[in-house]
């Protein structure tokens, strides 16, 4: 395997300089590249790598007009060296992330932002969600990412006694319900386009003051009812009737005493806080809280001139 391979350069330097029977013209950019084809190569009719430098140098030479002597020599071109460009990072390095916590059978959301997914950046945004809960929190699923399943999470919610689950590999139905609301909720209202890390402060101050509060005592969700049919079949039914807000489901869950609210928290206080304003009196001053809060971070368009 040697000996060939020692054959077939001295073939491809020998046939080389029988092509370039004029080196000074192939230096000014003129006539043939050096780029030579063997018949008899082993690996079917290529040049070899010394050919390939060759005919780099040929388009340097006629691009830049810079002059390698790797064109008569056998050592590798100094190429030139390209300005980095560290501006252009991907949109996913440089865009804020929302997280979605909802409670699985009242639908009680709460939404926050981080600057990125880390445990230096969700660690505190999580204990920040869990605070605003008003009822005690007894287990907390999430799916396989790092940033939920390490230590510190771990560390975290055994002090809040409070039972850590998974999603299975491969199965996005385990986490459906917080997927639908990524889709009706964050999509709908946030968009799709990405926004700057450095505003992950005012969505968070928008979510915790206003947003959050106007998406658990304003805004309706569907409960699903569960009907059996008479071959065993379980199917779920949204009915009319069932339209609520998560404060409405809250209530009556704890008529049935099946909720435990945190200490200083109370029912009544819920419902006082919701009847403060009406639903549409809350609707408009999230919408005009967020035009504002969008204003500090969507571009001006610049009118295209006539």
């Amino acid at each position: 395997m040697r000996r060939r391979c020692d054959s077939f350069m001295s073939d491809s330097l020998s046939l080389k300089t029988s092509r370039v029977a004029n080196p000074t013209r192939a230096r000014k950019g003129g006539g043939d590249r050096g780029l030579t084809f063997i018949r008899n190569c082993p690996l079917g009719g290529t040049s070899h790598l010394f050919e390939r430098w060759r005919l780099l140098c040929g388009h340097f030479v006629r691009l830049f007009g810079v002059h390698s002597p790797a064109m008569n020599a056998s050592q590798p071109p100094k190429l030139p060296r390209k300005p980095a460009r560290h501006h252009l990072k991907p949109q996913w390095t440089i865009s804020v992330y929302h997280i979605t916590c909802v409670d699985t059978v009242s639908q009680w959301q709460v939404e926050a932002c981080v600057q990125g997914i880390s445990e230096a950046f969700l660690l505190p945004v999580l204990e920040f969600i869990l605070s605003q809960f008003p009822f005690v929190i007894e287990g907390f699923h999430s799916d396989n990412g790092s940033e939920y399943i390490n230590k510190k999470v771990a560390e975290l919610l055994n002090k809040l006694n409070i039972e850590q689950t998974k999603s299975r590999a491969r199965q996005s139905n385990d986490n459906a319900l917080a997927e639908s609301k990524n889709n009706s909720v964050v999509r709908k209202h946030m968009g799709y386009s990405h926004i700057p890390k450095k505003y992950a402060k005012p969505i968070n101050a928008f979510f915790a003051n206003i947003f959050n509060t106007w998406l658990n005592m304003h805004r309706p969700c569907l409960f699903a009812t569960e009907e059996v049919s008479d071959k065993g079949k379980i199917k779920k039914v949204y009915k009319h009737a069932d339209v609520k807000t998560p404060l409405e489901c809250l209530a009556s869950l704890s008529e049935k005493r099946l909720v435990k609210f945190k200490k200083g928290i109370t029912l009544k206080d819920l419902e006082a806080k919701a009847r403060e304003k009406t639903d549409l009196q809350a609707a408009q001053e999230m919408q005009a809280a967020k035009a504002a809060l969008f204003a500090m971070f969507n571009k001006p368009q610049v009118k295209k001139r006539a």
